[in-house]
C-alpha cells in the first residue's frame, strides 16, 4: 500500500514537471515572439530556455509513456504468444530494454563529465544539466522494467 502512494506521488510530482515545463515553453515562445513583433526587442534567453525545457520535457515524458505502456509497440507476434512462452519473451523483452538504457546511462554519463565545462550562450547554464535529462530518463526506465519485469514474474507464476 505504501509502495503504491509512493508511486503514486512520483507520478502526479512528474506530471506535474512536465506540466510546468510544457507551460514555461509556450509561455517563453509566445512571450519572445510577442516583444519581438510589438517591442522590436525580446527576451536573449528565452529560445535557449525554451530548448531547455524541451530536452527536459521530452525526456521526462518517455518515463511517464514507459511507465503507463504508451510507447508506440509492434505486437503483432507477442500478442498472440501465451503462457510460458508469453512470459519468457516478455523478460527477455525487458533484459534487452535494460540493456539498451544502460547504455543510454552510461553514455550520458560520460556526456556529462564532456559537458560541464561547456555552458549555454544566452543563459551561461552548463549543458551538463540538460543532459542530466537522459541519465534521469535512462535510469528511471530501468528501474521500471525490474519492476515491470518482476511483476510480470510474480503474476504469472501465480497461474
Amino acid at each position: 500500500m505504501e509502495e503504491r502512494m509512493r508511486e503514486g506521488f512520483i507520478t502526479k510530482a512528474l506530471h506535474y514537471v512536465l506540466a510546468f515545463s510544457l507551460a514555461s515553453m509556450v509561455l517563453l515562445v509566445f512571450l519572445n515572439a510577442f516583444l519581438r513583433y510589438a517591442a522590436s526587442s525580446g527576451i536573449t534567453q528565452a529560445e535557449e530556455l525554451s530548448r531547455y525545457f524541451f530536452v527536459w520535457t521530452s525526456f521526462l515524458g518517455t518515463i511517464v509513456a514507459f511507465k503507463d505502456n504508451k510507447h508506440v509497440g509492434v505486437d503483432i507476434l507477442v500478442s498472440r504468444l501465451t503462457g510460458k512462452v508469453r512470459l519468457v519473451v516478455d523478460i527477455f523483452g525487458y533484459f534487452i530494454m535494460m540493456f539498451i538504457v544502460s547504455i543510454m546511462a552510461w553514455g550520458g554519463y560520460n556526456y556529462f563529465l564532456i559537458a560541464m565545462t561547456s555552458k549555454g550562450p544566452a543563459t551561461g547554464i552548463p549543458f551538463s544539466y540538460i543532459v542530466l535529462a537522459l541519465i534521469v530518463a535512462a535510469v528511471a526506465m530501468a528501474v521500471l522494467c525490474i519492476q515491470k519485469a518482476y511483476q510480470e514474474l510474480v503474476s504469472k507464476e501465480g497461474k
